[in-house]
């Protein structure tokens, strides 16, 4: 059950300026499987903190909202506080809006057919802090995705992501400057400054066939061993996840009538890393695919418009 309610507001100026924000808040009941998760964690998924207001009832409030500025045809700036989702599939592998909104200030570039973005983001790692904010502890991210149309019916596109945290038994640490860079690959900047921080590179492609079939893939590769691989050991620092899936619009020349098929897979101990703060997530929840790691999926939809 759940009675919540909120305010959508967006202000406009000469399509250079725009602002925009939503608020919302509610009372929630849950069934048991996640209310157990939820009074563990005093978290409610994807939306944040959970306070108490009632047997088995909690009250949350939630925000998300930016201000976005275009200062010509190529750049556009944001600063704000949300998520965001890459890829053209149900499920994402390489960013998704699984977790809770968090504060980014976003560089977007659109020249020729392609088109580069770059996130700065603030998020928190919640490991054993009962949901107590003052025990939450800061972690922080830079990513890039660099989406090239390649002709008109396909795209190819790169994501390259690090994180780190804000703080260690040596130091407090705050936003590496080392990551401002817009431009740098990671791996290369990692090694090159010793860092111990934790990376993973994707690949997001989409192809459209008869203009009504379109395919599209996801691979993320985080450690990668090719001899190891080779061997079938089973090792656990090969971390790959992969998606193939496949639309169907316009199905049977029906109007309005669309398949979509499926599959993902992401291999023991993706998105993890050795200091837990540092794990591919944010309030707890993944943010990439909702299982988090070791898993198959295959997913089916139909759907029909009128």
């Amino acid at each position: 059950n759940e009675l919540s309610g909120g305010l959508h507001a967006k202000l406009n100026i000469n399509n250079d300026f725009t602002l925009e924000g939503t608020g919302f808040a509610g009372n929630v009941t849950y069934p048991y499987f996640t209310n157990e998760f939820v009074k563990d964690q005093m978290l409610i998924p994807g939306l944040g903190i959970a306070y108490k207001s009632g047997n088995n009832s909690y009250s949350y409030s939630n925000f998300s909202g930016y201000a976005s500025y275009s200062p010509n045809k190529i750049f556009n700036l944001q600063l704000g506080n949300g998520k965001h989702f890459l890829g053209d599939g149900y499920r994402s592998l390489l960013l998704s809006d699984v977790a809770n909104n968090y504060p980014y200030f976003r560089i977007n570039a659109n020249l020729w057919n392609i088109q580069y973005n770059v996130w700065y983001t603030w998020m928190k790692d919640l490991t054993n802090s009962g949901g107590i904010k003052n025990k939450f502890q800061n972690k922080f991210a830079t990513m890039h995705y660099l989406s090239w149309n390649v002709v008109k019916e396909l795209n190819v596109s790169f994501f390259e992501n690090v994180i780190w945290q804000g703080t260690d038994t040596n130091r407090t640490r705050g936003f590496d400057p080392n990551y401002l860079n817009p431009i740098v690959f990671y791996r290369p900047q990692e090694y090159s400054v010793g860092s111990p921080d934790n990376a993973f590179i994707g690949l997001n492609i989409s192809a459209k066939l008869f203009s009504t079939l379109k395919l599209y893939g996801q691979l993320a590769l985080d450690e990668f061993n090719l001899k190891e691989i080779r061997a079938r050991t089973g090792w656990w620092a090969n971390k790959q996840a992969w998606q193939l899936g496949l639309k169907y619009i316009n199905a049977f020349k029906v109007k309005g009538l669309t398949f979509q098929a499926e599959y993902n897979e992401v291999r023991p101990y993706t998105y993890t890393h050795g200091s837990v703060p540092q794990n591919y997530a944010h309030y707890g929840q993944p943010l990439a695919h909702p299982y988090g790691a070791n898993f198959t999926e295959y997913l089916g939809f139909v759907s029909y418009r009128h």
